[in-house]
């Protein structure tokens, strides 16, 4: 298998519909979620902006080993926060549509934003 590399995404919406893949982003609470296409990997938001990004790079390198271990290639991080005023904000300051909502029924993220 190829090296790993982390495609770091602005919604799920960009991943390729029917390919395997582990995708990371943040969420409320840390949980991974296992579905047709692999595994999603949510990491609580915390209230230190610090924290959250150490925590979401740890969830990075976990994904890549899990893909590794698994055999899938495709890692994909949507690393945005939600901003204090419910809005979703990349580190740049732009407005994103990352979500951590997914139509796990047919692998595919779901459209919503």
């Amino acid at each position: 298998m190829p090296t790993l590399r982390v495609k770091y995404i602005r919604s799920p919406s960009e991943i390729p519909a029917g390919r395997n893949y582990v995708l990371v982003t943040y969420g409320d609470k840390y949980k991974q979620t296992k579905h047709s296409l692999g595994l999603t990997i949510t990491v609580a938001q915390q209230n230190s902006k610090t924290v959250s990004e150490l925590s979401f790079l740890t969830a990075v390198h976990t994904a890549k080993g899990i893909g590794k271990q698994e055999g899938i290639s495709e890692i994909f991080a949507c690393n945005s926060l939600v901003g204090v005023s419910g809005h979703t904000i990349e580190a740049a300051g732009k407005e994103t549509g990352c979500s951590n909502t997914h139509n796990f029924a047919q692998g595919e993220p779901s459209k919503t934003t």
